[in-house]
């Protein structure tokens, strides 16, 4: 047999504690990111883009919202915003992406609880941001037109936005223990909410006003 050559590549493998990691060429120092992901505590809240099955959204503790590409398989873009996020919900066109923060970590209350934050897909920039209530926001939901968007909150209660101004629309006390799920009527006029009290959840169903 003939005698066999290898060319030996000179790469070093470096994981940081943002969860990346990168593959660098020993001689001249060059980077190539090839993984990334989550980095802090825990990983709260994954949707699909309803108007494009290409994306789909994480977000969680370390406060960042990313966008990631099924059939490249790897990260599209990402925001770092100021608060853990919760839940997060698409728009039905796709063009917007709505994340609830707060809660903390170490379970001490946070400065943002309670705050939403409306995102457009394409930049990942903040586009509007509100907040009514001061506990942090469990889950999310747009009306199936998306003319609306309701949020579930810690403090019990139910509150429904428009979604071109981001202003509050109604609130409900609805639940006796912190909103767990929302569900909205097809017809965009009622909000099914699920609390955390216990197996027997209770539901709430609320008519939400005409825009104006």
């Amino acid at each position: 047999m003939g005698k066999q050559r290898y060319a030996i590549r000179r790469r070093i493998l470096v994981q940081t504690a943002g969860a990346e990691v990168y593959e660098v060429a020993a001689a001249s120092g060059a980077a190539t990111l090839i993984a990334e992901g989550h980095y802090t505590g825990e990983a709260w809240a994954l949707a699909t883009n309803p108007a494009d099955s290409e994306l789909f959204a994480t977000a969680g503790d370390d406060a960042t919202v990313r966008v990631w590409s099924v059939s490249a398989d790897k990260l599209a873009r990402k925001a770092a915003l100021d608060a853990p996020v919760r839940c997060l919900a698409w728009a039905p066109d796709g063009a917007t992406l709505l994340a609830g923060l707060g809660g903390n970590v170490s379970g001490a209350r946070h400065p943002k609880d309670g705050t939403f934050v409306l995102l457009d897909v394409a930049t990942l920039r903040v586009r509007a941001e509100g907040r009514d209530s001061r506990h942090w926001i469990r889950c999310a939901a747009f009306s199936p037109t998306g003319d609306a968007f309701a949020l579930g909150s810690s403090d019990q209660k139910v509150y429904v936005y428009d979604s071109a101004t981001a202003r509050l629309r109604a609130r409900c006390l609805a639940h006796n223990a912190p909103v767990a799920q929302l569900d909205w009527s097809l017809d965009g006029r009622h909000v099914q909410s699920d609390a955390t009290d216990g197996a027997a959840s209770a539901r709430a169903y609320i008519k939400t006003p005409a825009a104006h």
